[in-house]
């Protein structure tokens, strides 16, 4: 039975209520944990399930429908993420990364390519904020495991989460289904709204929530376009919000992580972690892509 506040009743008599954190250090509370996180994911895949992807209806008004449902379905599961992902140790790591999995096992295969597309919008929602946990705790591990999950459809067809649910989701459909006007980034500014509300204090720590966001949303697009790079595909990332902030006076998050990289090389803690194939050659190439896509971007 579960409590206000992300906490688990563990005896409706007793009444016991064991806050997230306490089930994250506390190794005893292991499988509470594992319980938790298996019936918050399952919630939401149920919801995923009842989304159908054949409608005579109005596509515009089934999918903001479906966003307002997506993002109070994940809600619980969110928290355990920012929660889990800011806390928790490199051997919970794994626990996330199977949760987004299940999200990722997409049920539906037939119909219009938007719903079907539109089935990965809780995986995307769940895995920002596992991300912006990571990203504020300085977590890399955790951000390792999120960016390593798949989607599969039926079982096969397994491609990385980041691939096909990135803050260009929507694409040009972006302003229109969610109420925007003319926004070069509909859904990643919208985003970014969700966690400015949510985000507890003490994940934040203080910090600004748009850097660490953009930060986000950054090695994201670097790791698609390192994907991208060593699969000889056409190389190209999304762009979020982050390229249209902050880079007329050099100042933007995008310049820092090139700063970082320079300074750091193999010691910088995303390659420290395993990303980018802990090769900061291959970082470095990403991030040029990054810039050159920001550099190129149209207003």
């Amino acid at each position: 039975m579960w409590g206000k506040k992300g906490k688990i009743m563990t005896n409706t008599k007793q009444a016991k209520i064991i806050p997230i954190t306490d089930m994250l250090t506390n190794p005893e509370l292991r499988i509470s944990l594992h319980r938790r996180l298996h019936h918050e994911t399952e919630e939401v895949h149920k919801t995923i399930e009842g989304w159908e992807t054949q409608t005579t209806s109005s596509l515009e008004d089934v999918i903001k429908a479906r966003i307002l449902e997506g993002e109070n379905t994940t809600k619980i599961l969110r928290n355990s993420f920012m929660y889990g992902c800011y806390f928790g140790t490199k051997e919970q790591s794994q626990l996330w990364q199977r949760s987004l999995n299940r999200l990722g096992t997409l049920p539906h295969h037939q119909g219009s390519t938007l719903l079907i597309d539109f089935q990965i919008y809780p995986a995307l929602l769940v895995l920002y904020a596992g991300g912006i946990g990571s990203i504020s705790s300085g977590s890399m591990f955790n951000l390792k495991y999120l960016i390593d999950s798949y989607v599969s459809i039926h079982g096969r067809d397994k491609v990385k989460i980041i691939e096909k649910a990135n803050c260009g989701m929507l694409g040009n459909n972006g302003n229109k289904l969610l109420g925007t006007d003319n926004r070069y980034t509909p859904l990643s500014d919208h985003l970014l709204d969700i966690f400015k509300s949510e985000v507890p204090e003490e994940i934040v720590f203080n910090e600004d929530i748009e850097d660490i966001f953009d930060r986000l949303e950054i090695l994201i697009s670097m790791a698609i376009a390192d994907i991208d790079r060593n699969q000889n595909n056409y190389i190209w990332a999304p762009l979020g919000r982050f390229a249209w902030r902050g880079n007329a006076m050099g100042g933007s998050i995008l310049a820092k992580i090139g700063k970082e990289l320079e300074e750091e090389g193999d010691l910088w803690s995303p390659i420290k972690a395993g990303i980018f194939g802990s090769s900061s050659n291959r970082a470095k190439a990403a991030h040029e892509v990054i810039l050159s896509l920001v550099n190129k971007r149209a207003f």
